[in-house]
C-alpha cells in the first residue's frame, strides 16, 4: 500500500451499505472531481519541473558566459 501512488478505490456496497442514491451520486461526483484535481496538480508539477530547468540553464549560460568573457567584471 506504501509504494503504491494511486489510492485503492471505494467499494460503495461494502464501505457505505445504507447510502440513498442521492447519497451515492454525490459521493462519486466528489470522487470524479478529486481525480480531476489531482491531474491538473500533476500537470502543474511537470511544468514546475520544466520551468525550473529552464531557468535553471538560463543561470548557467550566464554564469558561463560571464566567464568567457574577456572583460572581468
Amino acid at each position: 500500500m506504501a509504494d503504491s501512488k494511486e489510492m485503492p478505490r471505494v467499494d460503495m456496497k461494502k464501505e457505505f451499505p445504507n447510502l440513498n442514491e442521492t447519497e451515492k451520486h454525490f459521493v462519486r461526483k466528489i470522487e470524479n472531481m478529486n481525480l480531476e484535481r489531482a491531474g491538473r496538480l500533476t500537470k502543474m508539477r511537470s511544468r514546475n519541473k520544466l520551468t525550473g530547468a529552464l531557468i535553471a540553464g538560463a543561470v548557467l549560460g550566464i554564469c558561463i558566459l560571464l566567464s568567457l568573457s574577456p572583460i572581468a567584471v
